[in-house]
């Protein structure tokens, strides 16, 4: 922002100046001030700097985390017995990606509303592939004994298991089965609105998978 002006007129000038950040950016930022003073008149020059910075902190607040189905990439109809890669759910926290601050997880849990329906579970590859990759990805729960899965790691990391085809499911009834996805922050990315202690956030999604029965030729 380049300005010239009176003297006299510069403060009321940078009193309507106003600055705008980044949506979501948290962190320090320096606001810059140089006036450059000349006092010339005929006879004589004086001129002069003036520079001064100010130092602001944008304190991070607490934004929810997100849920997204991908509704297009969801098969229409699944057999019951067959295993499919839960491939269509992404999910997402812009605290973390601006390194609002806390420890960097969410934690994503995939269920049946009725467990008899259905099941959830990882790959028996997915330890393997932890270790190969180097993504520090936590398995709360695999899904053996629950059914369902519970995972804790960071937006990008849980995204990579999950366009892997890492996450599974398998239906163990014909009918139209419903799954719910839940992803909560935990708190820890920042503060509340209220100034208050960090709350926890959360999204959910539900989706609709249509079992039949398998018919088998003799």
């Amino acid at each position: 922002l380049i300005g010239r002006m009176h003297r006299k007129h510069v403060s009321k000038y940078l009193s309507t100046v106003s600055i705008n950040l980044v949506p979501d950016y948290n962190g320090n930022s320096t606001l810059k001030l140089h006036a450059f003073i000349d006092d010339s008149t005929s006879s004589s020059t004086v001129v002069s700097n003036v520079r001064k910075n100010l130092d602001i902190q944008v304190m991070s607040v607490n934004d929810p985390p997100s849920v997204t189905v991908h509704n297009t990439d969801i098969p229409s109809v699944i057999n019951v017995g067959q295993t499919i890669g839960i491939t269509w759910i992404t999910v997402d926290d812009i605290d973390i990606s601006q390194n609002a601050g806390g420890t960097a997880y969410i934690d994503v849990i995939i269920e049946c509303n009725d467990k008899s329906q259905g099941s959830f579970f990882t790959s028996i590859t997915l330890l393997n592939h932890l270790q190969e990759a180097k993504l520090p990805v936590y398995v709360m729960d695999s899904g053996a004994t629950s059914g369902r899965v519970h995972l804790q790691g960071v937006p990008s990391d849980l995204n990579a298991l999950f366009n892997g085809g890492f996450v599974q499911f398998m239906a163990k009834m014909a009918d139209v089965i419903e799954i719910y996805i839940t992803v909560n922050d935990n708190g820890y990315y920042g503060h509340s609105s209220s100034g208050s202690a960090p709350v926890v956030l959360s999204d959910t999604a539900t989706v609709a998978l249509n079992a039949v029965a398998s018919h088998h030729s003799a």
